[in-house]
């Protein structure tokens, strides 16, 4: 079919090519405005990365103070737990092209860090956009210039990528859970739907 000539992802061979190939379209006119990613951005600044889990119930109340002295991304849906407090991250990274993986994402001054074929209801929540490639994605058109992020199996590894090219030190994970405590799977604040698809 035609979007798997145009675009080409070596990735997540599963997914739904139509979804890619639209999602890109429908983000284009973001990524022409994007100043990209670009490398040591933030060079020894220190970066807090908040994921979804629950053990953010625990340690969300760290991050008001953290944001006066780190640089703080959200990953994915865990910007919903912020955003429930009043609280805004400086970037929310965003990687997947589902819709729902933007139902936590409610308007706000932050900087939505997206790659080409993320959802693109997101942007529409900011007006502040940086969009990167991923490894392996060749576009169809001269872009703008950006860096390229490696995608791994969580928005956490790939918002952790993003903070080791921005020159982040030290990076400080919170609500980053490798197994369910208690049967709670997220944190307070954050559509269960969501994330259980």
């Amino acid at each position: 079919d035609m979007s798997r000539k145009i675009i080409q992802i070596n990735h997540n061979q599963g997914l739904n090519y139509k979804v890619l190939f639209d999602n890109f379209f429908a983000n284009l006119p973001f990524i022409i405005r994007s100043p990209g990613v670009k490398a040591n951005q933030f060079k020894g600044i220190p970066a807090l990365i908040v994921s979804a889990g629950p053990s953010l119930n625990k340690n969300i109340h760290l991050f008001e103070q953290a944001k006066k002295k780190c640089l703080t991304i959200t990953s994915g849906s865990a910007i919903g737990a912020l955003q429930a407090r009043g609280w805004e991250p400086d970037a929310a990274c965003l990687v997947d092209p589902f819709s729902l993986a933007v139902v936590d994402f409610k308007a706000g001054d932050y900087r939505l860090v997206a790659n080409y074929t993320s959802n693109p209801n997101a942007a529409l929540m900011t007006d502040h956009h940086s969009y990167f490639r991923t490894i392996g994605f060749n576009a169809p058109m001269a872009l703008p210039q950006t860096e390229q992020i490696q995608v791994d199996i969580s928005v956490a590894t790939t918002a952790y990528n993003l903070a080791v090219l921005w020159g982040c030190d030290p990076i400080i994970f919170i609500g980053q859970d490798c197994g369910m405590r208690d049967g709670e799977r997220y944190a307070d604040g954050i559509c269960q739907d969501s994330l259980d698809g």
